[in-house]
Protein backbone atom coordinates (compact mmCIF):
# COMPACT_ATOMS: atom_id res chain seq x y z
CA UNK A 1 0.00 0.00 0.00
CA UNK A 2 1.59 2.99 -1.14
CA UNK A 3 1.77 5.92 1.61
CA UNK A 4 0.91 9.06 1.41
CA UNK A 5 4.20 10.80 0.59
CA UNK A 6 4.83 8.06 -1.97
CA UNK A 7 1.69 9.21 -4.07
CA UNK A 8 2.56 13.16 -3.73
CA UNK A 9 6.34 11.87 -4.66
CA UNK A 10 4.81 9.96 -7.90
CA UNK A 11 2.67 12.84 -8.75
CA UNK A 12 5.43 15.46 -8.50
CA UNK A 13 7.36 13.43 -10.51
CA UNK A 14 4.42 13.50 -13.13
CA UNK A 15 4.14 16.96 -13.18
CA UNK A 16 7.60 17.57 -13.85
CA UNK A 17 7.29 15.00 -16.75
CA UNK A 18 4.59 16.66 -18.31
CA UNK A 19 5.46 20.03 -18.04
CA UNK A 20 9.28 19.80 -19.25
CA UNK A 21 8.07 17.03 -22.25
CA UNK A 22 9.90 17.42 -25.50
CA UNK A 23 12.36 20.05 -23.72
CA UNK A 24 15.64 19.97 -25.46
CA UNK A 25 19.04 21.68 -25.40
CA UNK A 26 18.48 23.46 -28.40
CA UNK A 27 21.48 26.27 -28.63
CA UNK A 28 21.71 26.28 -25.04
CA UNK A 29 24.89 26.38 -22.22
CA UNK A 30 25.53 22.41 -21.74
CA UNK A 31 26.85 21.31 -18.74
CA UNK A 32 30.05 20.38 -19.98
CA UNK A 33 30.67 24.05 -22.04
CA UNK A 34 29.06 25.36 -18.39
CA UNK A 35 32.42 23.57 -16.67
CA UNK A 36 34.24 24.87 -19.45
CA UNK A 37 33.32 28.54 -18.30
CA UNK A 38 33.85 28.12 -14.91
CA UNK A 39 37.53 26.10 -15.50
CA UNK A 40 38.58 29.45 -18.01
CA UNK A 41 37.07 31.64 -15.20
CA UNK A 42 39.88 29.59 -12.85
CA UNK A 43 42.48 30.06 -14.76
CA UNK A 44 42.37 26.48 -16.24
CA UNK A 45 43.01 25.14 -19.85
CA UNK A 46 40.33 25.23 -22.22
CA UNK A 47 39.01 21.21 -22.55
CA UNK A 48 37.72 20.52 -26.03
CA UNK A 49 34.17 18.42 -25.50
CA UNK A 50 36.24 15.86 -27.64
CA UNK A 51 37.79 15.05 -24.00
CA UNK A 52 34.96 13.81 -22.82
CA UNK A 53 34.56 9.72 -23.15
CA UNK A 54 30.88 9.32 -23.80
CA UNK A 55 28.98 11.77 -25.53
CA UNK A 56 26.34 14.69 -24.13
CA UNK A 57 22.60 14.07 -24.23
CA UNK A 58 21.55 17.18 -25.69
CA UNK A 59 17.90 16.05 -26.84
CA UNK A 60 16.11 14.33 -23.77
CA UNK A 61 16.79 15.54 -20.69
CA UNK A 62 15.16 12.29 -18.64
CA UNK A 63 18.29 10.58 -20.11
CA UNK A 64 20.78 12.53 -18.32
CA UNK A 65 23.10 10.45 -16.55
CA UNK A 66 23.36 11.06 -12.26
CA UNK A 67 27.01 11.44 -13.26
CA UNK A 68 26.85 14.53 -15.80
CA UNK A 69 23.88 16.30 -13.42
CA UNK A 70 26.68 16.28 -10.76
CA UNK A 71 29.16 18.50 -12.50
CA UNK A 72 29.26 21.39 -10.22
CA UNK A 73 28.37 23.71 -12.65
CA UNK A 74 24.97 24.39 -12.66
CA UNK A 75 25.61 28.42 -11.63
CA UNK A 76 27.25 29.08 -15.30
CA UNK A 77 24.08 27.47 -17.46
CA UNK A 78 22.01 29.96 -19.51
CA UNK A 79 18.60 30.21 -19.67
CA UNK A 80 17.96 27.75 -21.99
CA UNK A 81 20.76 25.20 -20.38
CA UNK A 82 18.74 25.56 -16.87
CA UNK A 83 15.27 24.92 -18.63
CA UNK A 84 16.78 21.74 -20.05
CA UNK A 85 18.73 20.51 -16.87
CA UNK A 86 16.51 21.64 -14.22
CA UNK A 87 13.91 18.96 -14.82
CA UNK A 88 16.51 16.02 -14.92
CA UNK A 89 17.76 18.30 -11.46
CA UNK A 90 14.34 18.20 -10.09
CA UNK A 91 14.01 14.48 -10.43
CA UNK A 92 17.25 13.69 -9.27
CA UNK A 93 16.63 15.16 -5.58
CA UNK A 94 13.42 13.60 -5.47
CA UNK A 95 15.19 10.18 -5.98
CA UNK A 96 17.87 10.63 -3.49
Amino acid sequence: METLNSKIRTAVESDIRTAFRGVTLGSGLSLRRAQSVDSIGAGAQKRSSGSFAEPEVTDDWSRVSLDELERDCTAHLDALGFRYYIPALMLSVLAH
